[in-house]
C-alpha cells in the first residue's frame, strides 16, 4: 500500500480515476490527505491500546510554590505523568481538580513533594500537594502528539502502513464531495477499513479524551 506522501497522492488520483490534473489541484489533494491523516490518527489513538503512540518532551523541573505547569503544545491525547529523577521512577496518580487541596505528602526534610496530579485541560496540569521544594528535571509528561502535516515527497503518516489505505479512501471521499460528486462505495470501504483498524489496535479498550482533541462525529 501507499507509504510516502507522493505515493498516497498518486493512489488518491488513481482511486478518483481522474486523468485531468486540474480537476483537483495538487494543493487540494494534499490538503485532503493531511486532513484525512489527522482525522484517522486521532480516531485510532483514541481507541488504541493505552500505551500505543506515547511520546514525551524534555523533563520538567518542579518549582517550589508553583502548582500548575504547561502541557505540551502539540498534545492530542494525554497519557501519564512520570517522576523520573529518582532511582525508581513512578507514575503519579490522577485526582479530580476539585480535590487538589486534600492531599499532603511530606519528605523527611519537611518539604511537600508531588505524589498526585490533576488536569486543567487543554493547557495545564497541576501537582497535589503544591510543592514546597524545587526539583530539577523531575517530571515527564507522556502523551500522543497531534499528527504532523506532510509536505515533503518522502513524508509518511504516523498511522501504521497497513492502514494507509484509509487515508486514500477518506481523501478521495472529501475530494468527490468538494466537486459535489457521489463517493459511492468509497464510504462503505472506508467505514469497514476503519472498523478493522480499530479492532487491530484496540487491546485495552481504554480511551483518552484530554488535550487538543476537539473531535466531532464523522461526516461523510
Amino acid at each position: 500500500m501507499a507509504v510516502t506522501f507522493d505515493e498516497i497522492k498518486t493512489a488518491v488520483r488513481e482511486l478518483l480515476g481522474e486523468p485531468v490534473a486540474d480537476q483537483w489541484s495538487d494543493t487540494q489533494v494534499a490538503r485532503y490527505i493531511n486532513y484525512a491523516a489527522s482525522e484517522i490518527w486521532r480516531e485510532l489513538m483514541r481507541r488504541a491500546d493505552h500505551e500505543w503512540g506515547w511520546t514525551s518532551g524534555s523533563a520538567i523541573s518542579i518549582v517550589s510554590g508553583t502548582q500548575e505547569y504547561s502541557l505540551p503544545s502539540d498534545m492530542l491525547l494525554f497519557r501519564a505523568i512520570e517522576r523520573v529523577n529518582i532511582d525508581d521512577p513512578y507514575f503519579l496518580s490522577r485526582v479530580r481538580i476539585q480535590d487538589r487541596g486534600k492531599f499532603t505528602s511530606i519528605s523527611a526534610s519537611g518539604s511537600s513533594y508531588p505524589s498526585r496530579f490533576y488536569l486543567r485541560p487543554p493547557s495545564y496540569f497541576g501537582l497535589a500537594p503544591k510543592p514546597t521544594a524545587s526539583i530539577a528535571s523531575a517530571l515527564k509528561v507522556w502523551y500522543v502528539p497531534v499528527a504532523t502535516e506532510m509536505s515533503l515527497s518522502a513524508d509518511e503518516p504516523e498511522i501504521p502502513e497497513q492502514h494507509h489505505r484509509l487515508i486514500v479512501f477518506r481523501a478521495a471521499i472529501m475530494a468527490r464531495r468538494a466537486q459535489e460528486q457521489n463517493p459511492g462505495g468509497l464510504i462503505s470501504e472506508f467505514k469497514e477499513g476503519l472498523a478493522e483498524a480499530i479492532v487491530s489496535m484496540s487491546q485495552t479498550g481504554e480511551e483518552a479524551s484530554y488535550g487538543n482533541d476537539t473531535s466531532e462525529d464523522w461526516s461523510y
